[in-house]
C-alpha cells in the first residue's frame, strides 16, 4: 500500500516492479459504528465500474472435498444480504452452478428471499444432463430480480436415498455466509472451513452502464492503522465489518483495490470515537485529575460502568457502580475512559496515564 511517501506491502497480487498509480482506487470510501462494529463501504475503482454480467459467490478457487450427511434431502445455499448486493438492485440472477456428487440423487437450483422472518422460496429448477464432480451451470428459465433491500438464499437441493454428499471448497469459511436447512428452518452451517461450491451469475439491465475492464479487479486489502487486517477475494464485496475496534478511539482506515497485476493506491478515513452521546449531559462530565498516575474521579454523572481501554480499543480494566478508578498499573501513555451512566447514556474521555 502506497501511502505518503511509504509503502506497506499487501499479501496478494504484489509485483516488485509495479507501480501503485498504474492502478485505480476505490471511491467513496465511508466508515460508520453499526452496534459495536466499525462499518466501511466504498465504491468500485472509476475505471473498474460493473461488468454488464458479474458472478456471486463465496467460495474460492476449483479445489473441492465432500461432506457427507444422511437424510432425503438437504438444501444448502449461500447468503447474501443488503450489504452484499447494494451495488445490485434490480440486477437479474440468470444462472446458477454447482457440483454434484451423487449420480443416484436430484439436484435443483434455489433461490429463496427472506421476508420478515422467514425465507420463501422464488425460484426453483430441477438440474438437467447432470454430470457429477463438475461444475454444473444451469440458466434459470425466469430470471430472479434482485431487491438490494432484501436478503437471498442462492443455492441448490439434493434429493436421494438415505443420505447425501456435498462439495465444499478448502478455504476458510466466509462467517455467516454458508447456510444449510435442518427440519425446515435455515441455519449458518456449523463449519470452520469449508463454503459450498456454488456459483451465480447475474447480469444488469438493460439500461444499466458498464465498463468491461473490470475483469482484472480482484478484491480489496483492508488496513488499520497501517496494519494489513485483511484481503477480501470477491470484487462485489464493498463492505467490511471491523468486529474488533469497539469504537473508543480515533482509528485510520485504509483500502486498496487489488488487481491481477498489482494494488492500487490506500483510500483513507479516520473513525473518531463512536457511540457516545454529544449532549449537555455528557458536556458536564469531567475526569480529574488529567494526567493522573493513582485515582481518576469521574464527576457530573453517576456512574454504573466505568472502563479503561487502550489505543486500539482493548478493554484493560473495568469497575461498576463507582464513580472512580485507579490507573497507578498503567503503563505511561494515552488511554480512553468509556463511561456508562444509571441511564445507559455512554461517554468517552482520553486520559493521560503518567
Amino acid at each position: 500500500m502506497k501511502k505518503n511517501g511509504f509503502l506497506l506491502m499487501g499479501i496478494l497480487f504484489i509485483c516488485g516492479s509495479t507501480q501503485a498509480q498504474d492502478f485505480n482506487g476505490i471511491q467513496e470510501l465511508t466508515a460508520e459504528q453499526n452496534e459495536n462494529n466499525i462499518v466501511l463501504k466504498w465504491n468500485y475503482p472509476a475505471e473498474s465500474a460493473l461488468n454488464q454480467e458479474a458472478m456471486l459467490t463465496w467460495s474460492n478457487g476449483e479445489d473441492f472435498t465432500e461432506m457427507a450427511y444422511t437424510g432425503e434431502r438437504d438444501y444448502v445455499a449461500h447468503r447474501y444480504d443488503s450489504l452484499d448486493l447494494m451495488h445490485f438492485d434490480g440486477w437479474i440472477i440468470r444462472q446458477i452452478s454447482m457440483i454434484p456428487i451423487v449420480a443416484e440423487n436430484t439436484y435443483t437450483v434455489d433461490v429463496w428471499m427472506k421476508n420478515g422472518e422467514s425465507y420463501e422460496m422464488v425460484c426453483s429448477q430441477e438440474v438437467q444432463n447432470m454430470v457429477c464432480g463438475e461444475w454444473n451451470q444451469v440458466d434459470l428459465e425466469e430470471g430472479v430480480v434482485i431487491d438490494s433491500s432484501k436478503e437471498y438464499l442462492i443455492g441448490y437441493s439434493s434429493v436421494g436415498e438415505g443420505y447425501y454428499t456435498l462439495a465444499a471448497d478448502l478455504e476458510e469459511t466466509v462467517p455467516n455466509k454458508n447456510m444449510i436447512m435442518e427440519n425446515g428452518e435455515w441455519f449458518v452451517a456449523p463449519m470452520s472451513l469449508h463454503n459450498w461450491m456454488i456459483r451465480a451469475t447475474v447480469t444488469a439491465p438493460v439500461n444499466c452502464p458498464f465498463n468491461r475492464d473490470a475483469t482484472t479487479l480482484k478484491g480489496y486489502n483492508i488496513f488499520r492503522e497501517g496494519e494489513l487486517v485483511t484481503n477480501i477475494p470477491y470484487a462485489f464485496q464493498t463492505y467490511y465489518i471491523d468486529e474488533s475496534n469497539n469504537g473508543n478511539f480515533s482509528v485510520e482506515y485504509c483500502v486498496t483495490a487489488v488487481y491481477e497485476g498489482g494494488e492500487s493506491e490506500a483510500t483513507c478515513v479516520s473513525v473518531s470515537p463512536l457511540g457516545l452521546l454529544e449532549n449537555d449531559k455528557t458536556d458536564l462530565l469531567t475526569v480529574s485529575p488529567n494526567p493522573a498516575s493513582g485515582i481518576v474521579r469521574i464527576e457530573g454523572a453517576t456512574v454504573a460502568e466505568v472502563q479503561v481501554c487502550n489505543t486500539l480499543g482493548q478493554l484493560l480494566k473495568s469497575a461498576q457502580n463507582t464513580n472512580e478508578i485507579s490507573v497507578s498499573e498503567l503503563p505511561q501513555g494515552i488511554y480512553m475512559l468509556r463511561i456508562t451512566d444509571e441511564n445507559g447514556t455512554v461517554a468517552a474521555r482520553r486520559i493521560v496515564v503518567r
